[in-house]
């Protein structure tokens, strides 16, 4: 979605000087939508943080400096990976290889929450079924 809103100017052929202030209103919007999201991002990770019984103000800041870091990160990350990869292969193909790295990140993710949920499970000397029941796909706390 976003990424076909932000070449769509292109595409319609618009002249320079009406894609760059498509583009300079795309951002702004852009920056504000990214706003709602990060917004809601901190507070979740810190509610984790005092579930888990780290709720002491080191813990706070700790929550806070990796969050930051790795935005920021990701800011500079990002387009410089990006960048090479469209030169390369051109847009298409380097979506479609972001979206199978992105792929494969996520279900390394989902296997190793579930085999933690399936180890702290078995850990606690509840049988098979009970084991399994425990990875259902609902979100209520476990």
């Amino acid at each position: 979605g976003s990424v076909q809103l932000s070449i769509a100017p292109y595409q319609l052929g618009w002249s320079l000087e009406a894609r760059t202030w498509y583009l300079l209103a795309y951002l702004i919007l852009e920056g504000f939508g990214a706003t709602l999201v990060y917004a809601g991002q901190l507070p979740a990770l810190l509610e984790v943080g005092a579930k888990a019984g780290h709720a002491d103000e080191a813990a706070t800041n700790m929550i806070s400096t990796i969050f930051s870091t790795f935005g920021n990160l990701g800011g500079i990350v990002g387009p410089a990976v990006g960048a090479p990869m469209l030169s390369v292969w051109g847009f298409r193909t380097a979506i479609a290889v972001w979206g199978c790295v992105s792929l494969v990140g996520c279900g390394v993710l989902a296997l190793a929450l579930a085999a933690r949920k399936v180890c702290a499970a078995g850990q606690q000397g509840q049988g098979q079924a009970q084991v399994y029941e425990r990875l259902s796909t609902t979100d209520a706390a476990t």
